[in-house]
């Protein structure tokens, strides 16, 4: 079964979970489903970090997969600390304000972390995508 984890719709535009599940069935994956949850990478990586331990117990060999652009893999990494998984790293065109993003918080975000405003970041972060923002 693959689980396809993310919360992020931007005003106007699809829902990320739905077009990354549109394109895996058309690569060929069958066994598929959506879990809306985690509107930022913090709550995605959080989230998959509580259910992990859960669908291990519940489904003996189950293989956590995280994919991400090579522009957010660094950042996905860094998040992923401690858990067991493997990462695999895309190479499609992002979206250029996606690229921007990800190359500015690859480098800021360890620090916005060391500092304290992890959450704060996340507050901010989850408002904008609720109000239908991107960035």
């Amino acid at each position: 079964m693959v689980l396809v984890l993310s919360d992020v719709q931007i005003k106007g535009g699809r829902h990320e979970a739905d077009t990354y599940a549109e394109t895996l069935k058309e690569l060929g994956c069958q066994n598929l489903k959506v879990i809306r949850k985690g509107k930022e990478t913090m709550g995605q990586i959080d989230f998959i970090r509580k259910a992990a331990g859960a669908l291990a117990e519940k489904i003996p060999g189950v293989e956590l997969i995280l994919i991400s652009s090579f522009l957010h893999h660094w950042r996905v990494q860094r998040l992923a600390r401690g858990l067991k998984a493997t990462h695999i790293t895309t190479w499609g065109m992002p979206i250029p304000t996606n690229a921007l993003t990800d190359i500015f918080l690859t480098l800021l975000f360890p620090i916005i972390d060391k500092l304290g405003g992890r959450e704060w970041f996340r507050d901010l972060a989850v408002k904008r995508r609720a109000s239908g923002k991107l960035h």
